[in-house]
């Protein structure tokens, strides 16, 4: 239904008077996708503890009501919802039309300076904002780009209750149980105030660091702001009745722990964790069947695993969810060069962006500083390693689907930073006009990664005053891995590609096998740093001058 006399706001706060927690969570309640991630309760903890750059809630009202809600940040020219990253489903809130989301859109983008465009995360397939996204794109001119999305398997305890109740009696659940109750002490405790889940959640916290400590997914718990982030949820326990918190007891001992939700009888599956010393007898099983079995008692409607579909999920779900991801860019194609001091640096280091700004139309050129004739390791003459680094770097290129390569050829290993090589970047950077030059990082341990870093450092200020725009330089780890680092790009929709890519250097990859190696570095930066989502991230530091 269209709206008349629509009026809008900007607000720059969670505590304006003029929109309250019952007013959000009232017009929240009126759209289709009412759930506890887009709360203002779950939207205000998460901002105070996860919130970067600028807030912009977008409010519609119409008759002095408010009907509609846009919860949005920006950072570097770039909007997201609230709640990106770790919020398994999202949207935008209230009675959503064409006009009214295009409006919101709109708005938002002039909040922002040197805007580039949206990406948003986890909307509900079900939900009309995908299409709605669609139409205001072409209206406002955006590029829009369906970035994929994710499986989320769900139990429908309500419409299949015997199939719920099945579950629960499974026997590989009921053995598992067993053996916990006849060796002693067995407990269940289900809390839902705060001050009883605040006094388990450092034991929680430890348990789940212990749990992934022996796998290639470390916890998330080893960042702080999360363990502050739950501790917030905890708080907000008494006031919401929403936080459901588990802990299996055996001889006194927490066995498994669950945190997760009871909202309006959507039963969320969270973030649960067990003694990695019982791993042989399942407690995770055990708090699964203890939770399905609470649900059941609370009159629950769904049991919802939320995102991701791994096996379990699968043995117990009798539908999925799919949720969608969305890019909308602005029609400005960027220009962006890449300096790689041998063949395959650039799709270790960087590949997945240089994919990224490929969908996105942005013209990428790459620069390799040495064909890397010392990369044979005596297995061919180094006039033929140059030949056959070359080639593979072409076979890469394609892959990525650069179009556009330059070899400087100068010698492996010996890379100088001198007159000659810093006059020839000088004149390929006014000659592209770069908004982005990516190198790699200055504490890399190669000698030709540090030169390459050295080399661009002086091109800057060798720069004449007349180029209205100094690129950004961001630099990219590849032998060693950056500590301290300001951008995070999520790669998770080009992660094959970019495997495929480094992949392509097969004479490297036979002897270190980089394609896996850094799919797992890019796997750990996903989940310890990729905000506002994304499994997979390359990270980058910006030059220092």
């Amino acid at each position: 239904m269209a709206k008349r006399n629509v009026t809008y706001r900007v607000l720059n706060s969670f505590d304006e008077r003029e929109l309250s927690a019952e007013v959000w969570n009232k017009v929240l309640a009126k759209g289709t996708s009412d759930v506890i991630f887009m709360t203002w309760q779950w939207q205000r903890v998460w901002w105070k503890v996860f919130g970067r750059g600028n807030l912009s809630i977008i409010v519609a009202e119409q008759e002095n009501e408010t009907f509609a809600i846009a919860p949005l940040f920006s950072e570097y020219g770039m909007l997201y919802f609230v709640g990106s990253g770790g919020s398994d489903y999202l949207d935008f809130i209230g009675d959503i039309d064409e006009d009214v989301l295009g409006e919101m859109l709109r708005l938002a983008s002039n909040e922002v300076e040197d805007f580039a465009g949206f990406q948003f995360y986890h909307i509900p397939k079900e939900s009309k904002t995908n299409s709605l996204l669609v139409k205001a794109a072409q209206q406002q001119r955006w590029k829009i780009y369906d970035e994929g999305g994710w499986v989320c398997p769900r139990l429908e305890l309500s419409t299949y209750p015997e199939e719920a109740l099945a579950a629960t009696r499974k026997k590989s659940l009921l053995r598992h149980e067993s053996y916990f109750k006849r060796n002693g002490e067995f407990t269940i405790k289900h809390l839902q105030e705060s001050e009883e889940i605040k006094a388990h959640l450092d034991d929680f916290f430890e348990q789940h660091i212990n749990r992934w400590a022996t796998t290639r997914f470390p916890s998330l718990f080893l960042d702080v702001k999360q363990k502050e982030f739950f501790n917030k949820l905890a708080e907000i326990a008494d006031a919401t009745g929403w936080m459901r918190f588990t802990a299996i007891i055996s001889n006194n001992a927490p066995v498994a722990y669950h945190f997760g939700f009871n909202y309006k009888g959507n039963f969320f599956w969270y973030k649960p964790s067990f003694d990695i010393q019982h791993a042989k007898h399942s407690p995770g099983e055990v708090l699964l069947r203890q939770l399905l079995l609470q649900a059941l008692e609370e009159g629950a409607h769904t049991f919802d695993f939320g995102l991701g579909e791994e096996v379990f999920k699968d043995r117990f779900a009798t539908s999925k969810k799919v949720v969608k991801n969305w890019g909308l860019y602005k029609e400005v194609a960027r220009k962006v060069l890449v300096i790689s001091p041998h063949p395959d640096d650039e799709s270790i280091g960087c590949g997945g962006t240089i994919r990224k700004h490929i969908v996105e139309g942005d013209t990428v050129e790459v620069i390799f500083l040495t064909s890397g004739e010392h990369g044979g390791l005596g297995k061919t003459m180094a006039d033929n390693t140059v030949i056959l680094r070359e080639e593979e770097s072409k076979k890469a290129a394609s892959i990525l689907e650069l179009t556009t390569l330059n070899f400087w050829r100068e010698p492996d290993g010996r890379f100088e930073v001198n007159n000659d090589n810093l006059q020839k970047l000088v004149d390929k950077i006014l000659e592209l006009e770069p908004s982005i030059i990516y190198v790699p990082h200055e504490n890399e341990e190669h000698p030709d990664h540090k030169a390459a870093a050295q080399l661009v450092k002086e091109v800057l200020n060798l720069l004449p005053s007349s180029l209205q725009h100094k690129p950004n330089v961001l630099m990219y780890e590849v032998w060693t891995p950056i500590q301290k680092f300001q951008h995070v790009v999520d790669i998770t929709p080009y992660v094959e590609v970019k495997r495929n890519a480094i992949a392509a250097y097969d004479s490297q990859c036979s002897m270190v096998k980089f394609h896996e190696a850094i799919i797992g570095l890019n796997r750990y930066r996903g989940e310890m740093h990729s905000w506002p989502g994304g499994d997979y991230a390359e990270i980058f530091k910006e030059l220092e001058v």
